[in-house]
Order: C-alpha cells, then sequence, then structure tokens
C-alpha cells in the first residue's frame, strides 16, 4: 500500500546504456544512472543493451524493491558481456 517500488541501475564501468522493462525503451538518450519508481509489485524483463558498437546485451528478471537497492552494470569488453548483479542496501541515495 503505497510503497515506493523502484528499480536502479549503475554502471561500475563507466558504460552508457539504454534500458528496456518488458520490452519497452526506458531512456532515448543513453545513461550510466538511471532509477525507475512507483514500479508495479511483480518481476520484470530487464534488458540492459550497452552504447557501443557492436551493443551488447544482458538481460534479467528482476522485482522493484522499496529499499534502496541499486543493480551495477559492469560491461566486460574482453569478455564481451555485461554483468548485472544487486549491490548492497544504498541508504544515501534517494
Amino acid at each position: 500500500m503505497g510503497q515506493n517500488l523502484r528499480l536502479s541501475f549503475m554502471s561500475e564501468s563507466g558504460a552508457r546504456f539504454f534500458v528496456y522493462l518488458n520490452g519497452k525503451l526506458q531512456n532515448e538518450k543513453s545513461v550510466g544512472l538511471i532509477s525507475f519508481n512507483n514500479l508495479e509489485d511483480k518481476p520484470y524483463h530487464v534488458r540492459i543493451v550497452i552504447d557501443d558498437p557492436y551493443q551488447m546485451t544482458a538481460t534479467k528478471r528482476l522485482r522493484p524493491s522499496d529499499r534502496k537497492y541499486e543493480y551495477s552494470v559492469n560491461f566486460n569488453s574482453v569478455r564481451e558481456r555485461i554483468y548485472i548483479k544487486r549491490l548492497k542496501e544504498n541508504k544515501d541515495r534517494v
């Protein structure tokens, strides 16, 4: 009831990216940090696309939280992989 459910993503490697939630593009300009607030309490199909010539992609099913969790987006160009992992609760971010 009235919870502010959110998903937040932050690039650890400096890579800029696009985010799709359930197949819909959420940001028209690539970013290194983005949050989505007031989400429904259900799993979301998240697709992260790195803004580079190869447009590497990672997908994951995530459920929003009312805690201040962030997910890190780490692009490893040597292995040509994107890693998405949940960081510990960040009490400083809103």
